[in-house]
């Protein structure tokens, strides 16, 4: 009866009004099905345009939209991503173009806007390979993992979201090397100067006068990337005529892409592994004064899980250390301050939907210990220099430290002169709540002038351990073991045999 009523009311009402109207009878049905899912047909809808009749399939489904191009504003793990804006997306059901279950939207994501919103490109070859392809679409969610989209129709919002680990996060405090400063052109001096004067007379039964006078002076020229450095001392009494020494004399400059520095003249050598010697020559080492703060010294690396966008916050002591937002999936934050040579993080993660997860994550410092990922090196050629007389031997020094994962540094050196021969091997690694141990060991080789030869080998073992709480802590526990004969290069020209066991325990 209903559609007979209908279908004569068509004859009275006008053409341009039928679709209208046939749309509410949809309607009306529609609240007759609480609980029954309908399906409807397209030809309660008239074909005006002489096309097929839009499809109504859409209707069955809140989430659903029609595919196209839209204008949205980008997010990234909940947040806009201010330096893209809104920009143009084509979506389409599937990454394929296929029709899926769901008729879910899926963002046509290129490399130009990957790469825009800070994913590590060199971690992930697949996505490499496009490189600055701006035609093709790439399906990033299935290289990264835990990577999604989520498309807000009703505020035309694209909210991206991708694991913290995939992204180029840059430090805290990190600078661009590019907008590194040389500094202005600089002629300067900085100096101490020391003196007495004393006059005495015969009723004192001091009689005369005694003067003294020190002078040390650091003086400095700067142009462009060169530092020229000296460092001089005067000196006069009434016992001394007066002197002048040089104590060094160096011309110094970075190198940039290397975050190393190169120093050419009178300088001294690195003393991680081996004993500092005075030289003169040519040195490259890395500069950790290059990094920004939260990335020198040695911090652990914290790893965890995010099951939502989370606020991720580190304590230490009972005070907050450390707080950033975090995208689903996998996160890793290595750019914490070194607070401190060891004991308990306290970490929490913060879902998006109030609930909290938390660890603990102890650690403990040494000096044999850097961050994950970085290299510290050091290379020296000179010649051995001293203020006594003797020989002044060339040698060649190096030294280089690796930060692995797990919170372990593998290290090694050489000493080499024409005749003295040094290796050194050694492993450090941060043992948590056990505390951080280093071992190492050096074989050296000294032969003297008489052709007598000598072989040795030292042993050290580095202990740290932090007891949060307790009044006095067991900081270092050194134990030093040089059996046979062993001659560091500093001391090769004695005869004096070393052996001897050291241990050294600081209590605080």
């Amino acid at each position: 009866m209903e559609l007979h009523v209908i279908r004569t009311m068509t004859n009275i009402i006008p053409k341009y009004t039928r679709a209208i109207f046939h749309i509410l009878f949809i309607g009306s049905l529609t609240c007759k099905a609480e609980a029954e899912q309908f399906r409807y047909s397209s030809r309660f809808l008239e074909n005006m345009s002489g096309n097929e009749a839009a499809s109504l399939a859409l209707l069955s489904d809140d989430s659903a939209q029609l595919p196209g191009n839209y204008r949205v504003t980008i997010y990234l793990n909940g947040k806009p991503v201010e330096t893209i804006g809104k920009k143009n997306i084509e979506f389409s059901y599937a990454p394929d173009g296929s029709e899926k279950a769901g008729k879910k939207l899926f963002p046509c994501v290129n490399y130009t806007l990957l790469k825009q919103l800070g994913v590590m490109i060199s971690k992930y070859p697949e996505i490499a390979k496009f490189n600055d392809d701006e035609n093709t679409c790439i399906a990033y969610n299935k290289i990264i993992a835990d990577a999604s989209a989520t498309f807000h129709f009703e505020d035309q919002i694209l909210d991206i979201s991708i694991p913290q680990i995939a992204l180029d996060n840059k430090p805290r405090g990190y600078i661009d090397p590019s907008l590194w400063d040389e500094g202005i052109a600089a002629l300067f001096t900085s100096y101490n100067f020391t003196g007495s004067q004393y006059s005495g007379d015969k009723s004192s039964g001091m009689d005369g006068e005694n003067n003294n006078y020190y002078l040390n002076m650091r003086n400095g020229l700067n142009l462009g990337a060169w530092r020229l450095r000296n460092y001089s001392t005067w000196q006069k009494s009434n016992e001394q005529k007066s002197s002048y020494d040089s104590i060094n004399s160096y011309l110094q400059r970075d190198i940039t892409p290397l975050r190393s520095s190169f120093i050419m003249g009178q300088y001294n050598s690195p003393s991680a592994i081996f004993n500092s010697v005075q030289y003169k020559g040519i040195q490259l080492s890395s500069d950790d004064d290059m990094y920004p703060d939260s990335e020198r010294g040695f911090a652990p690396t914290i790893r965890g899980i995010a099951q939502s966008n989370a606020q991720v916050t580190v304590k230490q002591g009972g005070y907050t250390i450390y707080q950033a937002n975090v995208g689903a999936g996998a996160f890793e934050i290595n750019d914490l301050y070194p607070s401190s040579g060891g004991g308990n993080l306290d970490v929490i993660i913060k879902e998006a939907d109030g609930t909290e997860r938390k660890f603990t994550q102890p650690f403990a410092s040494i000096p044999a210990l850097i961050r994950e990922k970085h290299i510290r090196y050091s290379v020296v050629l000179g010649e051995y220099r001293s203020n006594y007389q003797g020989d002044r031997p060339k040698f060649v020094q190096q030294e280089l430290f690796w930060g692995l994962k797990h919170g372990i540094t593998v290290y090694e050196g050489m000493q080499l002169a024409e005749r003295y021969k040094a290796v050194a091997l050694g492993i450090s690694s941060n043992l948590g709540l056990l505390g951080a141990l280093s071992v190492d060991a050096t074989w050296a080789k000294t032969l003297f002038k008489n052709s007598a030869e000598y072989t040795g080998q030292s042993y050290r073992f580095l202990y740290a351990k932090t007891f949060p709480g307790q009044e006095q802590i067991c900081r270092s526990l050194v134990i030093a073991i040089r059996r046979k004969i062993f001659i560091p290069y500093k001391n090769q020209r004695n005869m004096t045999v070393l052996i001897a066991v050291i241990i050294r325990i600081i209590i605080i």
